[in-house]
């Protein structure tokens, strides 16, 4: 195999999936790269609280691919399955066939799915968070909420429907449980038959701080900040069971809320669960190369992999800045490897 004839394959249109094929065309500008994504637009994942918000326009965190790849074959068919031991992937082509393509290098950043069925009632009584389309959707309803509580006689309607129940306080929930309640205590200049006192935003955390992935000055900050804002924190609980009036907790708490949002739920994607390979929390373990181990020539970043780092074998967090970090040195190692360098 001749260096002009490497094919390098990622699957993924995240943080990580592009800042590797980015820097693998940089690296090596007469490879085959080509990157699967669903869409065919890069997300900004930590700026969707802001669309649901309306602090920003949809168009902001959606980048099309195909502008930010030059050079880079941008295609839209979803990866169906793996055969490590042949080298290549099959993909459902736009007419429903499927085909083999083969790769001599595969860099795997599919990230995680949403699994809004782990807790009864999530999946038809709450929204998530994962898309644009979910953010406008989010914000649509908030809107809706105002505009029905405006013109509502009965005092517990009027404040069932501007009650807000945010699942999760990592990073997502905060973010969106600040947004919302930035977003209906600011519009009500606008709406004469509400008052500041008839909005509650809830905040459902099973943790006893909010933001786990952050120093514990920065938690405490956070909360402090969210409290003044007024944000209801509801910590060390857990919710067992969602429906049309609000949420319940495993302690037999209930919290009443016209909208329930979800930002958590996430599972590994089918095509992690069918690759043969070490697996910790559903996530690929890889060597601190981010070579996926006992696999060759696959690699793994993002929220999809358990990447040690070599130092003190701590595991990198799923965090935007680490997949970017992830993404550039992946495609750095990727890089050494065909030109028979060390990783």
């Amino acid at each position: 195999m001749t260096r002009q004839g490497r094919k390098i394959i990622i699957v993924g249109g995240g943080f990580a999936g592009v800042r590797c094929a980015r820097e693998l065309r940089r690296l090596q500008p007469t490879a085959d790269i080509a990157l699967f994504a669903c869409e065919n637009h890069m997300v900004f994942q930590p700026l969707l609280a802001d669309v649901a918000g309306s602090s920003l326009n949809p168009r902001a965190i959606a980048a099309p691919l195909r502008q930010l790849l030059r050079g880079v074959r941008c295609r839209n068919e979803e990866v169906l399955a793996i055969d490590p031991e042949c080298h290549r992937i099959r993909v459902r082509k736009y007419t429903g066939d499927s085909e083999y393509l083969p790769y001599d290098y595969l860099v795997l950043a599919v990230g995680n799915k949403v699994n809004l069925s782990m807790i009864p009632g999530m999946l038809s009584c709450a929204l998530p968070l994962k898309t644009v389309g979910d953010a406008i959707a989010m914000r649509a309803k908030v809107m809706e909420k105002l505009e029905q509580a405006d013109t509502c006689a009965d005092a517990d309607e009027k404040r069932w429907l501007l009650s807000f129940v945010v699942v999760g306080g990592g990073f997502s929930g905060v973010e969106v449980a600040g947004e919302i309640n930035d977003l209906a205590r600011h519009s009500l200049k606008y709406f004469p038959g509400i008052e500041d006192r008839d909005i509650s935003v809830h905040l459902v955390h099973s943790g006893e701080q909010v933001l786990p992935e952050v120093s514990e000055p920065l938690r405490l900050f956070a909360q402090k900040r969210m409290q003044k804002a007024g944000v209801n924190l509801v910590l060390n609980e857990r919710v067992n069971r969602v429906n049309r009036n609000g949420v319940n907790t495993r302690s037999g708490r209930s919290i009443q809320g016209g909208t329930v949002i979800c930002t958590i739920g996430n599972t590994p994607t089918e095509l992690v669960k069918s690759l043969d390979a070490p697996k910790e929390k559903g996530r690929l373990v890889t060597e601190p190369d981010m070579r996926v181990k006992t696999v060759d020539n696959i690699w793994a970043i993002g929220d999809c992999a358990w990447i040690p780092n070599a130092y003190d074998q701590s595991i990198s967090p799923a965090t935007a800045q680490f997949a970017e970090r992830q993404g550039r040195q992946a495609a750095r190692n990727i890089s050494r490897q065909i030109d028979g360098e060390p990783t």
